[in-house]
């Protein structure tokens, strides 16, 4: 994908969702910095990433390294958490040097409550 988007002069974006594998004891931080080191190898030729928070809002307490291990921009997504969710997670991402942010539901989903379809 990566050579594609060379080829056409278009950013290569990476989407990661990592998931922790059962096997594995040291939790889904270490899953999704892997799959960061990982995709961030040469050949790959990715240009930015995506990145989910890889626990849950109230159990972040640092994205330590990110940055670093990307080695490229990288971008928070919001994952469906609320606003206030969504601002602890930013909060931790900005220390970490994120790019920017994705917020889908943690804006929109509050407007819901206002319609009853």
């Amino acid at each position: 994908m990566g050579e594609l988007c060379q080829h056409y002069d278009i950013p290569f974006i990476l989407e990661l969702l990592a998931y922790a594998d059962d096997t594995r004891s040291d939790g889904p931080e270490k899953t999704a910095l892997d799959s960061v080191a990982t995709f961030a190898q040469p050949e790959y030729l990715v240009d930015a990433f995506l990145i989910e928070s890889p626990v849950p809002a109230t159990e972040i307490t640092e994205f330590d390294g990110l940055s670093e291990i990307a080695g490229r921009p990288w971008t928070m997504m919001s994952m469906g958490a609320d606003m206030g969710q969504f601002h602890r997670i930013m909060r931790f991402a900005h220390a970490a040097k994120c790019s920017g942010y994705l917020a889908g539901r943690a804006y929109w989903h509050g407007a819901l409550k206002h319609y009853p379809n």
